[in-house]
C-alpha cells in the first residue's frame, strides 16, 4: 500500500513538471512574439502579377470571376493556426480560404475568388481594393496584404431607329395624323450605366412625347446580351392644320451618366426624324402579278393597278425602274398605256399595262418598279419580279454515259451544238456532283463555230472505293454576258449515272508469326478475306504464293472460295520456309471467263524473313530461286530501320515533316515509262486532284482522298520526279502545284475565319477584338489568335488608341 502511494506521487510530481515546462516554452514563444513582431504574414504567389508595391493585382470586367494566390507564411517555431479575415469594396462578392494550419517555418497557400458584380456602378477604369489579414492563434501576430482588381471596363452606347437600327428617317405624315416610332437604346459597354433619353427642341407645335409620358425618360441598364436594350416609342400627333410641303426635323438625344462622370467612352448619342407633310391622296399602284417569267429579246405586257384614296383628285406621270439586286439597268425598252386620261379621281382604281422588252443574251431575275409623280398625291410604287431567261442557242446533244461497274472511273461524252449564227466563246462547269468524285473535262472551254459541233470527254473520278452506286449531276453552258468577266448560263443538261454493284473479295489480311523464321519450319499462315459487296461471291479461288528474292512466284496451294454479301473468312494452311522466300502472296481470283467482278484489293503480299541453316548451304532449288543473299537482309534492316523511323516522327504533324518522311521511305526510286505514269489509277487520282486543286497542301489532300500518309507521299513523290506536278514550302504546310503553274509568291494563304475577320474589317476598318467577336460569333481567344497570325502576315495593323485596340486592314488609309 506504501509502495503504490509513493508511485502515485510521483507520477502526479513528473506530470507537473512536465505541464510546467509547456507552459514555460509557450509563453516564452508569446513572449518573443511580442518583442518580434510579425511571425504572420502574407505575400503573393510565384504566379501572381504584382503591382511595384508588391501587391498582386488583375485586370477585368464586369462579370469575370477571379481567383488569386496568396501564400501565408509562419516564421515562429511552432506551428499555428492562421485565421483569414477579409475586407472588401461594397457590394462586391468575395470569399477567401477560411483558416489553415501552418507548421513552424514553413508557408501555405491561400485562395481569393472574387466576382466582379455586374450590378453596380463603377468607376470603368479604377482600381478595387480588397484587403486579406491573416491572425495567428498562439502569437497573435497579425499579417495583411492588399489585393487589387483593376477594372478595364469599355463604356459605350447607341440609340437607334427601328426597325432598320438606322440613325435617321424620312416620314412622309398627313395633316392630322397620329403615329408610332419605334426607338431602341442599348448599353454596349461593359458596365452597368444610367441613361437620359431626351426629346430635343423642334419648335413647333406638334405634340410629341414618349408613351411613358411627358418629359425626360431615365434608363438603368446593365451590360450583357440580357437586358441590355430598352425599348419605347415616339407619340407623333400632326396638327390638321399644317400646311402640306412643311417640314420639320425632330432630334432625340442619349446621355450616358458614368461617361460623363469618367469621361470616357461615348457620352451621347442622337437620331434625327425628318418629317415631311405631304397631299392628303395616296396613289397606290399594285400589280396584278408579283412574278412573271418570258425570254431574252421578248416583248412582255405586265399589268398594274392604280389605286387612289383621299379627298382630292390627281395627275399620274409614270416612271419606270429596272433593278437587279440593287443596281440599276439599261438596255431596257418599256411604253405605258394609260387607257384613259392621266387624271385619276379620288376613290378609283384603274388598270393599265407596261410593254417591257428586256436586251437579248441576258437571264436572271429582276424587279420591275413602276412609279411617278403626281401634282395632288402621294405615289406609293408597284413592284413586280421579272425572271428573263436567254434564247438558246447554244445546246447538249448526244449524252453517252459509259457502263460503269463499282471501282471503275465513269465515262461520260457529249456534244455542245452552236445553231447561231456567229462564234460563241463556252465555258463548261459541273454542278450537284456528289463530292466522292473528281470530275475531270476536256476540253471545258473553247469558242463553238456557227452550225458546228463539238465532242467533250468528261471523266468522273472516284475517291473512295464505295461511291453511290445511282446519283445525278448537272453540266452547265455558260457564255460570256458582258466584257467584265461575268458569264451567263445558256443551257443546262441532267446527266443521270447508274454504277453496277459487283461480286468482290478483298485479302483482308495474311497473319505469319512475327518473328524470323528458320529454313524447313512449318509455318502456319492464317489469310483473311471478305467480301464487302452487296452480292455474293461464287467460285473465286484463293491462290498462294511464295515470292522469292529473284521476283519469281511459286505456288504454294490454291482454296476455293464461296462468300455471301459482307461474310468473312479464314483460311488456314502451312508453309515450309525457305531462304529463296522474300514474301508470302495471297492473291484472288474471279470465276473462270467471267468479267462481270471487281479486283479491286484482290492482291496482298506480307514479308518473311527466313534464316538459312547455320551450315549456309542453299539447296539447288533454293538457289535457283536467288539463294541467300546477305545483301537484301541489309536493304531488309534498312527498310525496318524506316519504318521505325516513321513511328517516332508521326508525332511531327506537319507537312514539312509528313511529306519529306514518307516520301523518304522510297529511297531506291525507278524512273518509270511515260505510258506508265498514270497508268495506275490512284496516282491517275492524286494527279487529276493537284490539276483541279492546285494550291493544296498534303494534309487537305490526305483527307480528301482518303488515303494514307505513305500511299500518298509515295505518289506525290513519283509525280514530282517526273515533272508532272512541283511543290512549294509555305509555313507548315507543303503546297503541290500542276508542273508550269504559275506560283504567286507574295500571295498570302489565309484560312476560312481570318478570311471572314479580314472582309469585316475591310468594310468597318477600326474595329476593336471584342467587335470582331461579337460580329462573327466567335470566342475573344480565337480573334486573338487569329489577329496576331494575319498581323504577322502583313495583312492587318493593329493600332493602339489610349487603353482599347483597333484593327485595319493594311490596304485602308485611316486618320
Amino acid at each position: 500500500m506504501k509502495l503504490r502511494y509513493s508511485l502515485m506521487i510521483t507520477f502526479i510530481a513528473l506530470l507537473s513538471f512536465s505541464m510546467f515546462a509547456l507552459s514555460n516554452a509557450a509563453s516564452e514563444e508569446c513572449s518573443r512574439a511580442s518583442v518580434n513582431e510579425g511571425t504572420i504574414t502574407i505575400s503573393p504567389a510565384e504566379e501572381e502579377q504584382v503591382t511595384g508595391e508588391g501587391y498582386p493585382v488583375k485586370t477585368a470586367v464586369p462579370g469575370d470571376n477571379l481567383i488569386f494566390h496568396l501564400r501565408v507564411n509562419n516564421s515562429a517555431s511552432v506551428e499555428q493556426m492562421a485565421v483569414m479575415e477579409l475586407i472588401g469594396p461594397e457590394g462586391w462578392h468575395a470569399s477567401v480560404t477560411g483558416s489553415v494550419p501552418i507548421p513552424g517555418g514553413e508557408s501555405r497557400e491561400i485562395l481569393l475568388a472574387v466576382d466582379v458584380p455586374l450590378d453596380l456602378r463603377m468607376d470603368p477604369t479604377d482600381d478595387y481594393t480588397f484587403r486579406v489579414d491573416a491572425v495567428g492563434n498562439l502569437t497573435g501576430d497579425r499579417g495583411f496584404i492588399l489585393v487589387i482588381v483593376r477594372l478595364e471596363a469599355g463604356l459605350d452606347h447607341e440609340l437607334v431607329l427601328l426597325p432598320d437600327s438606322s440613325k435617321e428617317m424620312d416620314l412622309r405624315v398627313f395633316p392630322g395624323q397620329n403615329m408610332y416610332i419605334d426607338v431602341l437604346l442599348r448599353n454596349q459597354g461593359d458596365i452597368l450605366d444610367d441613361y437620359q433619353l431626351r426629346i430635343m427642341e423642334h419648335q413647333t407645335d406638334w405634340d410629341i412625347r414618349f408613351m411613358e409620358g411627358e418629359g425626360d425618360l431615365h434608363i438603368t441598364l446593365p451590360p450583357g446580351e440580357t437586358g441590355s436594350i430598352f425599348r419605347t416609342e415616339l407619340l407623333v400627333n400632326v396638327p390638321s392644320t399644317t400646311s402640306p410641303g412643311f417640314s420639320r426635323n425632330i432630334v432625340l438625344r442619349s446621355f450616358s451618366n458614368l461617361s460623363a462622370i469618367y469621361k470616357e467612352g461615348k457620352e451621347t448619342d442622337s437620331v434625327t426624324i425628318h418629317f415631311t407633310v405631304v397631299n392628303p391622296s395616296t396613289m397606290t399602284i399594285r400589280p396584278a402579278e408579283t412574278y412573271i417569267e418570258t425570254e431574252s429579246g421578248e416583248n412582255t405586257p405586265i399589268e398594274f393597278d392604280i389605286v387612289v384614296t383621299g379627298v382630292s383628285d390627281a395627275t399620274f406621270e409614270p416612271s419606270l425602274e429596272i433593278l437587279s439586286g440593287s443596281f440599276s439597268q439599261s438596255g431596257w425598252l418599256w411604253s405605258v398605256d394609260l387607257e384613259g386620261p392621266s387624271v385619276f379621281s379620288a376613290g378609283e382604281t384603274r388598270r393599265i399595262t407596261v410593254n417591257i422588252l428586256p436586251p437579248s443574251a441576258i437571264s436572271g431575275e429582276f424587279d420591275i418598279i413602276l412609279g411617278g409623280t403626281s401634282d395632288s398625291a402621294d405615289v406609293i410604287k408597284g413592284k413586280t419580279t421579272f425572271l428573263v431567261t436567254a434564247k438558246t442557242n447554244i445546246s447538249f446533244s448526244d449524252l453517252v454515259v459509259s457502263d460503269t461497274k463499282m471501282g471503275e472511273d465513269v465515262i461520260i461524252s457529249f456534244h455542245i451544238r452552236n445553231s447561231g449564227d456567229s462564234s460563241q466563246q463556252v465555258v463548261l462547269d459541273v454542278e450537284e456532283l456528289p463530292s466522292v468524285f473528281i470530275p475531270a473535262m476536256d476540253p471545258s472551254s473553247f469558242v463553238i463555230g456557227p452550225g458546228s459541233s463539238r465532242q467533250v470527254d468528261l471523266i468522273l473520278y472516284p475517291r473512295t472505293e464505295r461511291p453511290p452506286l445511282e446519283f445525278s449531276f448537272k453540266i452547265n453552258i455558260k457564255v460570256p454576258l458582258d466584257d467584265k468577266g461575268e458569264w451567263l448560263v445558256m443551257s443546262e443538261l441532267d446527266v443521270p449515272v447508274a454504277i453496277k454493284e459487283l461480286p468482290n473479295t478483298v485479302v483482308y489480311s495474311i497473319e505469319l508469326p512475327d518473328r524470323p523464321l528458320d529454313e524447313g519450319e512449318s509455318v502456319p499462315v492464317n489469310i483473311t478475306i471478305e467480301n464487302p459487296s452487296n452480292m455474293a461471291a461464287v467460285g473465286w479461288t484463293l491462290e498462294v504464293y511464295e515470292l522469292t528474292w529473284s521476283y519469281s512466284n511459286v505456288i504454294i496451294d490454291s482454296f476455293h472460295v464461296d462468300l455471301g454479301p459482307g461474310e468473312r473468312e479464314t483460311i488456314e494452311m502451312n508453309w515450309t520456309a525457305r531462304p529463296s522466300a522474300r514474301k508470302i502472296r495471297a492473291l484472288l481470283v474471279g470465276p473462270e471467263g467471267s468479267d462481270e467482278i471487281c479486283l479491286e484489293d484482290n492482291d496482298l503480299s506480307e514479308p518473311v524473313n527466313v534464316r538459312p541453316a547455320k551450315s549456309g548451304i542453299v539447296s539447288g532449288n533454293d538457289a535457283q530461286e536467288g539463294g541467300y543473299i546477305p545483301a537484301e537482309y541489309a536493304v531488309a534492316a534498312v527498310a525496318g530501320g524506316s519504318i521505325l523511323l516513321t513511328s517516332i516522327l508521326l508525332f511531327f504533324n506537319t507537312d514539312y515533316v509528313r511529306y519529306p518522311l514518307f516520301a523518304g521511305l522510297y529511297p531506291l526510286y525507278t524512273k518509270l515509262k511515260p505510258e506508265h505514269l498514270l497508268s495506275n489509277r490512284l496516282r491517275r487520282r492524286i494527279y487529276v486532284y493537284v490539276q483541279n486543286n492546285p494550291g493544296e497542301h498534303f494534309r487537305s489532300i490526305l483527307v480528301n482522298l482518303n488515303l494514307t500518309n505513305g500511299t500518298l507521299a509515295h505518289h506525290l513523290y513519283t509525280l514530282e520526279k517526273e515533272n508532272l506536278i512541283r511543290s512549294q514550302r509555305d509555313g507548315l504546310y507543303r503546297r503541290f502545284y500542276p508542273a508550269g503553274y504559275h506560283i504567286e509568291e507574295d500571295k498570302v494563304n489565309l484560312s476560312p475565319l481570318q478570311k471572314r475577320i479580314l472582309e469585316l474589317v475591310e468594310s468597318r476598318p477600326g474595329l476593336s477584338q471584342k467587335d470582331i467577336s461579337l460580329g462573327l460569333g466567335i470566342s475573344n481567344s480565337t480573334v486573338n489568335y487569329n489577329v496576331k497570325s494575319m498581323k504577322e502576315k502583313k495583312v492587318i495593323e493593329v493600332r493602339k488608341m489610349g487603353k482599347s485596340t483597333h484593327i485595319y486592314p493594311i490596304s485602308t488609309e485611316n486618320s
